[in-house]
């Protein structure tokens, strides 16, 4: 359930329809971790969850789990919103989808 609700991170909207579940897990780690709709949260709400679950160290340790990540497994990250990520800390040479956009793979075929 998990792996259904991360995997479509690039495209919003399929967790909403795989079950509530999904959809709780996708949008609440959004919130989580970028901050997504954060403007649409109660904010003595948001207050209060930070109070008792801080968020101490959580942007540094975040990007250390996906640059390990990305190193681990870095074609996994091409074309996605990570590739960046991944060719800072692997070398470069992954395409992102903006550098895919308007190319045509079979030139004048």
């Amino acid at each position: 359930m998990v792996w259904d609700a991360i995997a479509p991170h690039t495209s919003l909207g399929i967790a909403d329809v795989r079950s509530p579940e999904c959809a709780l897990i996708h949008w609440g780690t959004g919130v989580d971790v970028a901050g997504l709709f954060l403007d649409r949260l109660d904010p003595a709400a948001v207050h209060e969850v930070f109070a008792a679950f801080p968020r101490d160290g959580f942007v540094d340790g975040i990007s250390e789990l996906t640059e390990a990540a990305a190193r681990r497994a870095p074609a996994a990250y091409a074309m996605t919103w990570l590739a960046a990520t991944a060719n800072r800390c692997c070398g470069g040479g992954l395409p992102s989808s903006e550098d895919m956009l308007g190319q045509d793979p079979f030139g004048d075929a």
